[in-house]
Order: structure tokens, then sequence, then C-alpha cells
């Protein structure tokens, strides 16, 4: 998988971020080993989950987030980034967009 390397809202320094596979009206979800965000494409407006020390997951965006704001083109890498239908995720899967 490709990740991508950003910085938001009250984070001290970059992190590495997956990309979530998505439909295209779907917004955007990025994790790291920390955080988990949703980001709406069109508008940059989204939500970042707080720090978690042992892995951040969906359930953590639905508590505890900071608004953040991200640059079209950071929103442009991250839909670069995510994987399409068919590509490899991992040892034995694939994207398949339902």
């Amino acid at each position: 998988m490709i990740r991508i390397s950003a910085k938001f809202g009250n984070m001290r320094k970059e992190e590495d971020f997956i990309v979530y596979p998505r439909k295209d009206d779907a917004p955007i979800v990025i994790q790291s080993n920390h955080r988990i965000a949703k980001i709406d494409p069109v508008t940059g407006n989204g939500v970042l989950s707080i720090y978690r020390s042992n892995g951040a997951y969906f359930v953590d965006l639905l508590f505890k987030t900071i608004p953040i704001t991200v640059s079209k083109d950071l929103i442009d890498r991250m839909i670069g980034a995510q994987p399409k239908e068919g590509d490899p995720i991992g040892p034995g899967g694939v994207v398949a967009l339902a």
C-alpha cells in the first residue's frame, strides 16, 4: 500500500498514513499507527482522532475528535495514493468495492 506523510491539527510531527479505498462520493479515510481521520474531498474539512498509543480505529472517529482542514494539494495526494479495485492490499487480499 502507498503511504502518505502528513501532519494535522495538534500533531507534533508528521506520521505515515495509509489511505483506505473508497467510492467516488465517499469521504477519504486515512489511518496511521496512532491516528485516524475522515476528510470530505470537496471541502477539505474533516475530523482527526486523538492520539492513541495502542492504535486508532474507526470507533475513535466517534469520540474526542479534532476538526481539521486539509489543503487541496494534500487531498490530491490522498486520492492518488488510495488503492484501486483489484490492487493487492496485503498477503492474499485485493481491493473490492461493493
